[in-house]
């Protein structure tokens, strides 16, 4: 999301300071109603310009002297499909416009349409344009061989090293016993026996994954992935775990949007035993408004299949939506979200649950070699039908909040740290837990 941001900051910035033409040149015989609107984009006002020119479009849009400052007013200041909608009503009128064509080109520039932007780079240059204006041209067009030549295979490596200290291993209760309830027998303190209890431990990680992105077209990308995690107590509890997922989808960008669906598989061994396997489906959708602002909904299915306790498959349905700010060297994210889990067998279905809460991220990277983040997450579940041993039904409360920083001691060596802790808190106290994680370790990237 940062990467795709800054390039597009960066190329209408890079536009902007070899504009083809000059910007407006205020045309002879502007009408006394536009000279203010003129003088605002001569003056490089574009945000002001923009509003005001969007108080003028009833009466104007369609004369192209208003829609050719109108598209500039837009272009320049991110609403690019205003900017487009403008540019090409000229063309439908005028096409001939060379100015409208090639703020048309370096805007198809910016988005990544650049099949598009160089036929009307061409078309100019076909009608023997000013030498200054065939010069930008032409520089035009070499950046965008430059970019073509960049939509190649990539590939992302990552192999982590990292140990720590985690408080509750097994997000267990800490209680020593409970109290169930049977109707007309009264209530009767059972004692936890010490397995089923909270467990701390240190640990030692380690991680990798690899992420390849195969260019289709242009605007069409495939993905693979692949993920693979240990995790070794050194304590001695039966909670060792090893984790492998692979992936594979389809990106595809139509405009100011981009969408993605994925498949994945993952299995997890608990005390190198088979605990579970997972497929997914997931699918995603993301639009730039402008040069800060995204938004982006997803949805998810998730099958969860228990190797040795069968009764507890289940089907999880999630659907969020995000909001996504970035400016300079910070960004922001807020994520609302609701999860169905429904358990397959019958006599588990007590176990079925709905989730709805809000995680929210902060990131900032105040030098280019330090990264910091700070993220929380509120969730309240509620259970559908009565626990069969307490005789009511289950609510939760889940809280989670972590904050870690990033050190890149070389282009491919990174330092990190994180502190991480969740608090569960139920009507059924054996369901209550906290837990405290802090890690730190060193990853090498290569790409």
């Amino acid at each position: 999301m940062r990467s795709s941001l800054i390039a597009l900051s960066v190329v209408l910035g890079t536009l902007a300071s070899t504009a083809v033409y000059a910007q407006s040149d205020s045309p002879p015989n502007l009408p006394t109603a536009l000279q203010p609107f003129s003088q605002l984009i001569d003056s490089g006002q574009y945000q002001r310009a923009f509003e005001q020119g969007q108080g003028l479009l009833n009466e104007w849009s369609g004369e192209p002297i208003f829609d050719y400052l109108y598209g500039l007013a837009a272009l320049n200041s991110g609403a690019l499909e205003q900017a487009r909608f403008a540019f090409e009503r000229i063309l439908i009128a005028q096409p001939n416009h060379h100015r409208a064509r090639l703020e048309l080109a370096r805007l198809q520039m910016a988005q990544g349409l650049w099949i598009h932007a160089r036929e009307n780079f061409m078309l100019v240059l076909n009608h023997n344009p000013p030498e200054t204006v065939s010069q930008n041209i032409y520089r035009m067009l070499s950046e965008l061989s430059r970019r073509e030549a960049t939509q190649q295979t990539q590939q992302h490596f990552r192999l982590g090293l990292s140990s720590g200290f985690d408080s509750n291993v097994n997000s267990a209760t800490s209680l020593h016993s409970i109290n169930l309830e049977f109707a007309g027998l009264g209530t009767l303190t059972a004692i936890l026996p010490n397995d089923v209890k909270a467990k701390e431990s240190a640990f030692a990680k380690v991680q990798g994954d690899a992420v390849w992105l195969i260019p289709h077209t242009q605007q069409r990308h495939w993905l693979t992935s692949v993920q693979a995690e240990h995790k070794h107590l050194l304590e001695d509890w039966p909670f060792d775990q090893t984790q492998l997922s692979f992936g594979a989808g389809v990106k595809q960008r139509v405009g100011l949007n981009q969408f993605q669906l994925m498949a994945q598989s993952l299995s997890i061994w608990r005390d190198a035993k088979t605990l579970l396997w997972s497929p997914s489906v997931t699918g995603q959708w993301h639009r730039l408004l402008n040069r800060h602002v995204r938004v982006g909904l997803n949805s998810r299915w998730s099958g969860v299949h228990y190797m040795d306790q069968p009764k507890l498959n289940l089907d999880i349905y999630r659907i969020a939506s995000q909001l996504q700010w970035q400016q300079g060297a910070h960004q922001w994210l807020l994520q609302p979200h609701f999860t169905a889990n429904r358990l397959r067998h019958r006599e588990r279905q007590h176990l079925d649950h709905n989730q709805w809460g809000v995680s929210a991220n902060y990131q900032l990277q105040p030098l280019p070699n330090w990264a910091f983040g700070i993220s929380g997450q509120w969730q309240q579940s509620d259970y559908r039908t009565p626990h069969p041993f307490f005789g009511k039904k289950r609510q939760e409360q889940y809280w989670h909040v972590a904050a870690e920083g990033q050190y890149q001691l070389t282009p491919t060596w990174q330092l990190w740290g994180e502190l991480r802790h969740t608090d569960q808190n139920s009507n059924l106290p054996l369901f209550e837990y906290d837990r405290t994680l802090v890690e730190l370790g060193v990853r090498y990237l290569w790409q």
